[in-house]
């Protein structure tokens, strides 16, 4: 039977759908694929530093296939009156909101994939952890100048 969890993520409430197994399966193959260089070099201890490399090796083709897929099996909590399904709605919904979307993928991961990720020894990281990852990513990343020359 498919279970379903709720978490607040920002102003939203979102409540994700468990996968069935075929679609679980795909998105399991797919994340193998990167999981495999993300274990390498990890030692007793350091299972948490898994999820940091994972993040660190996805590519645009898995981040979309997930998001995709997920957006399919989650309703958000618009207001009182609506709670739509995110697909459809995902583009305008997650504008700007990238930290947001992060923590969102990763509930959706923890939702589907939680008792594998146990199996491994693995621990879902927190929305802080995932907050404090985005920001150490966004602090490492080339800023930028918008002003003039002041020439």
């Amino acid at each position: 039977m498919r279970e379903s969890k709720t978490t607040t993520i920002g102003a939203y409430e979102y409540t994700v759908y468990q996968l069935g197994a075929i679609d679980g399966r795909r998105i399991l193959t797919k994340l193998a694929k990167v999981a495999g260089p993300a274990f390498a070099g990890l030692k007793p201890g350091q299972a948490n530093d898994f999820f940091g490399k994972l993040l660190d090796a996805l590519d645009v083709e898995l981040v979309d296939a997930l998001c995709d897929k997920f957006a399919e099996f989650t309703e958000v909590q618009l207001d009182a009156e609506h709670k739509p399904f995110l697909k459809g709605k995902f583009d305008d919904h997650f504008a700007g909101k990238y930290g947001e979307m992060l923590s969102w993928l990763v509930f959706c991961l923890e939702v589907n994939f939680s008792n594998f990720f146990q199996e491994l020894g693995l621990k879902v990281p927190s929305k802080a952890e995932i907050a404090a990852k985005a920001k150490d990513q966004e602090s490492d990343s080339p800023k930028t100048s918008t002003g003039g020359s002041g020439a």
